[in-house]
């Protein structure tokens, strides 16, 4: 054998070893636990998973729906799901690898006219087309042995912090043999509108559309089953107990306004029978419109809700009119058009020191988003456990606007500048648990049917003597008498007119019973409330409806109503702990893929709070010019324009100049604000560009002088 033939030999040889090796290493790494090196973990299933993977009870198999070939072929904003896309299938497959068998994976890519594009659509899976011979799917679907399914439509974009909750939870509800039940008294369309019908055909010939639910409502209905509770509406028996119906779960009341006294009656007394209730007040919702678009209507309509009815029996109050502000946590929004965003105080970002990290609900979340939140404070000598879940900064106050102006157009310089700092977080959600006190110790009076009373008819037991003196004049003593007047004896009353008189009475009578039946009289009865809630009774109130609406919770996108923040995982965390499901909220929010710049956002507050005065002191100055402007128009109009044209003329350009001068001074504080921030950003990247490179060069440098002293050493011996 030739030295050519053995070199081609050792080639083939070494190629297959190889190969065979690359293939070997990919399938026992794909079953190896590796390292998990990602600040959060996102690789690694949360004890909350493994739990419920061990209480799989049957077989199930996903299968996931993934139009990879249309993502390859597809424009840049496609292909981008194919980074989401092994995420989620490397996530999948450690579900598979923890459930001891129970679970199987097969992932599909559905084709344009195929058997499997049929079965993504028949499976609820959401189609995306991007052109008459593509579609995009990217779903997943659980099946059991027995048939029952569970559908994930859509892998939301921005929720990938969330894949792991989202399949643990379908996994959940296959286990399940019916939905638990939340009871919604509500006095926004949380739940859609419940308009009339010729309410909602007035709008649609108005050009407008009936509300449909809030995205965090169909997000719920996911999980669990959602009913309306009304104790007060037409459709309800007044006559009857108020309470609210034993199969309801929990309760969950948002921007409860106007409730009456037997509703609220009912809400305390399914809390003291160890309910879990849920209830969200606000101080003024953006989500409660008058029906009509109408600026006066708007003026004149009250946003505001609260229940301290029931709150500051239970330990807590939310103060009335008044709106929890803070500088440091207020988000950059644009108010007004061609104007650049600023800081709202009143729409505030919780984030992690304003989340307690003690309680399971807000323990792993990272930005709850309010907007004109209330605050709450606790009310003394209740005996209730009252412990904070969302809290400002310290810096943090109320305010108290002068009138609805304010709340229709509000000026956040103006709130600024009319808030003072704080000296203690205020608290905009709280959890209540504990002896809870009733607030009706006395209970409430009802009107109820009175007893229906027997008639003669029925009551066929009862003597005759009963009715005799009314149906028999003749036998009363006075009628005796004055028949036995004349001839000194008594003489028995002549027997036709004491019938006919016995008649003429019996005919309204009977008139008068059918009334009655028809129209029951009413009583009152009074209620005997329990006074002491019972062991379990837990409370979470949150000092703002705005949190849960599709503007402060959700942001639309290409694909859809997409995550904006933490504020469902606070909703979805607070019911699971209501349910008891801690397997759940062991698993929701513990990983992020944002990561914000906090360093560049303290610069940013401490930039604005340096330069605060100096803007407000050149904004007072543009002002004022203005004004002088408009007084110098004034007195253009009032005299001979011709005599003082000139002088006017002078003035004029001289504020203008003034005017122009102050937006000057105004850009160069406000670029001297952003260079700051751009130098911190131009230090960050030539960080992370140049300092790996530089421990690599510096690793380098070092093993060089190493081996360089180590071979002088071995030179030196030999010599």
């Amino acid at each position: 054998m030739n030295a050519t033939l053995r070199t081609a030999l050792a080639v083939v040889c070494i190629v297959t070893i190889t190969i065979c090796a690359i293939l070997c290493a990919g399938r026992i790494a794909g079953r190896a636990r590796v390292a998990d090196l990602t600040q959060h973990r996102l690789y690694t299933l949360s004890p909350g998973t493994r739990s419920i993977l061990g209480k799989l009870n049957q077989p199930i198999r996903l299968t996931l729906y993934y139009s990879r070939t249309a993502a390859r072929k597809g424009p840049e904003q496609i292909r981008f799901w194919n980074n989401y896309y092994l995420y989620v299938r490397d996530l999948l497959d450690e579900f598979v690898d923890r459930a001891g068998g129970k679970l199987s994976l097969d992932i599909v890519d559905p084709r344009p006219f195929s058997d499997d594009e049929e079965a993504a659509l028949r499976n609820n899976i959401r189609r995306f087309q991007l052109s008459a011979d593509e579609a995009f799917f990217f779903g997943l679907v659980a099946t059991t042995e027995l048939g029952k399914q569970e559908t994930l439509p859509f892998f939301e974009p921005d929720r990938q912090e969330f894949v792991e909750y989202d399949v643990a939870k379908i996994l959940v509800a296959l286990m399940q043999r019916t939905k638990r039940k939340i009871g919604v008294i509500a006095g926004v369309p949380i739940l859609g509108s419940d308009q009339s019908p010729y309410m909602m055909q007035m709008l649609r010939m108005q050009g407008r559309q009936p509300e449909g639910p809030w995205t965090i409502a169909e997000h719920i209905r996911q999980q669990y089953e959602m009913v309306k509770v009304d104790l007060g509406g037409d459709g309800h028996d007044a006559s009857k107990e108020p309470a609210i119906p034993g199969d309801i779960d929990f309760l969950m009341v948002v921007h409860p306004k106007g409730l009456d006294e037997k509703t609220r009656f009912a809400i305390d007394q399914f809390v003291m029978k160890g309910g879990k209730t849920m209830v969200f007040v606000d101080p003024h919702c953006l989500q409660d419109r008058p029906p009509m678009p109408d600026m006066q209507l708007q003026m004149q309509h009250q946003a505001a809700s609260d229940l301290n009815a029931l709150l500051e029996a239970w330990g807590v109050r939310m103060e009335p009119g008044q709106i929890a502000v803070d500088r440091t946590l207020g988000m950059r929004v644009s108010l007004r058009p061609n104007q650049p965003p600023e800081r709202f105080p009143a729409y505030i970002q919780l984030g992690d020191a304003q989340l307690n990290r003690r309680e399971v609900v807000t323990a792993d979340l990272h930005a709850v988003r309010l907007l004109f939140p209330g605050a709450l404070t606790k009310v003394d000598g209740t005996g209730a456990d009252v412990r904070p879940l969302l809290q400002t900064s310290a810096v943090g106050n109320t305010w108290k606007p002068a009138g609805p102006f304010e709340l229709q157009f509000p000026d956040p310089e103006a709130i600024r500048k009319a808030v003072t700092d704080g000296t203690k977080p205020l608290t905009l959600a709280c959890l209540l648990t504990g002896k809870l006190k009733t607030a009706f110790p006395n209970g409430i009076e009802i009107e109820v049917d009175a007893p229906a009373e027997e008639s003669p008819r029925d009551a066929g037991a009862k003597p005759p003597d009963s009715a005799a003196p009314a149906a028999t004049p003749a036998a009363s003593p006075e009628g005796a008498k004055g028949d036995a007047g004349e001839t000194g004896e008594a003489k028995p009353a002549p027997a036709t007119p004491p019938s006919d008189a016995a008649a003429a009475p019996a005919a309204p009578d009977a008139a008068t019973t059918s009334s009655k039946e028809a129209t029951p009289k009413k009583i009152k009865k009074r209620l005997a409330p329990v006074t002491e809630s019972a062991p379990g009774a837990t409370v979470i109130v949150v000092a703002d409806v705005d949190l849960l609406s599709d503007m402060v919770a959700y942001e639309r996108t290409f694909f859809g109503m997409a995550l904006s923040g933490d504020n469902a995982s606070f909703v979805f965390n607070a019911l699971d702990y209501l349910s008891g499901s801690e397997d759940l909220i062991a698993i929701r929010s513990r990983g992020r893929y944002a990561r914000p710049f906090e360093v560049v956002d303290a610069i940013e507050q401490e930039a604005e709070k340096a330069t605060a005065d100096e803007i407000k002191a050149i904004n007072d100055k543009i002002k004022k010019y203005q004004e002088d402007l408009d007084k110098l128009g004034g007195a253009a109009a009032e005299k001979d324009v011709r005599l003082i044209q000139s002088e006017a003329l002078e003035k004029r350009r001289a504020i203008e100049g003034q005017i122009r001068e102050a937006n000057k001074q105004l850009r160069r504080l406000q670029a001297a604000r952003r260079e700051q921030v751009e130098a911190l950003g131009l230090r960050v990247k030539l960080i992370n560009i140049a300092a790996a490179p530089a421990v690599v060069l510096v690793i380098a440098v070092v093993l060089a002088l190493i081996r360089w002293a180590r071979a002088k050493r071995y030179a030196a011996r030999r010599v």
